[in-house]
């Protein structure tokens, strides 16, 4: 991959290009194949997508049908979701691709297939958009009541970036119900996950939902007690978000105590993670010259 990487476009097109297609992908050594199916996404990051698109997907259906090794049909699995993120905006994905992803985890009883596909499934939404939403809705509320831990997490570290996609209709309808219940989840790093970007998700609904949030904000502060220092960085580092997002009632009888605890706090790191919110709130206070912090 490095060569392609620093060859000229003509030189990749007409000679390393063909050498991966013809031999290194057909080579008998389960190792050989599984190599290519593991760089494939690079491989396409650095091929000009207008005249391999159709070659590239190819391929790479080809590695997820391999008769001969189920380590080349994980690998191809596992990379699915870089692979299809090169075609945006440039060609669309092949139909069995995207069948094959949702079948294959919708019927799938592995701990393992749902991991991946948690791990891959924001870049189909990437890709397609808004638009193909209810083509992967079902699939994805499968995902979101996985019992797995580490599906939970990962699905709690992307809802943000779906809601930042599919935009504030879809985010009210079908993932409000799911950060809700990553919220109070027992897994403190499920619900870490959500919190690390939760003024994100807060930004794509509208207000009245949002303020539905701050009972549970307060919660999960109040939750964390004095041992939790992790949970508190993570306010204390979002804390400016969430005062720019709420109105000046709220800063003030709910924000502004959580301000002065980071600022007091006795891990330095979460003392140090408060000081960006100091700005935030003068100016917050800003617009009301009578109020005193």
């Amino acid at each position: 991959m490095s060569i392609s990487k620093s060859v000229s476009l003509d030189c990749f097109t007409k000679k390393i290009f063909p050498l991966y297609k013809e031999v290194l992908t057909k080579d008998k050594e389960e190792k050989v194949r599984k190599t290519c199916a593991d760089v494939i996404a690079e491989f396409a990051q650095v091929s000009p997508i207008e005249r391999t698109a159709n070659e590239l997907q190819d391929l790479y259906f080809g590695f997820l049908q391999d008769s001969y090794s189920k380590i080349v049909r994980g690998t191809a699995f596992q990379n699915i979701g870089p692979f299809i993120a090169c075609f945006k905006d440039q060609k669309p994905i092949d139909p069995r691709i995207i069948n094959f992803f949702i079948n294959t985890t919708e019927k799938t009883t592995s701990k393992d297939v749902t991991f991946y596909a948690s791990i891959n499934f924001p870049a189909f939404i990437y890709v397609t958009g808004e638009p193909e939403w209810n083509r992967y809705r079902k699939l994805y509320l499968k995902l979101a009541q996985s019992q797995d831990p580490m599906t939970k997490k990962t699905i709690a570290c992307s809802v943000h970036e779906l809601a930042r996609i599919l935009g504030q209709t879809i985010t009210e309808n079908d993932l409000v119900e799911i950060v809700d219940r990553f919220l109070k989840d027992g897994n403190s790093d499920v619900k870490n996950s959500v919190l690390k970007n939760l003024h994100i998700f807060l930004e794509n609904v509208t207000p009245e939902i949002r303020n539905r949030y701050i009972a549970q904000i307060v919660q999960a502060f109040n939750d964390a007690g004095k041992r939790d220092w992790r949970t508190k960085e993570i306010f204390a580092r979002n804390l400016h978000k969430l005062v720019e997002l709420y109105p000046l009632v709220t800063v003030q009888n709910e924000f502004l105590q959580m301000f002065f605890s980071f600022c007091e706090a006795r891990i330095a790191t979460v003392a140090e993670a408060s000081a960006t919110a100091f700005a935030a709130i003068i100016l917050k206070f800003e617009s009301e010259p009578n109020k005193q912090i």
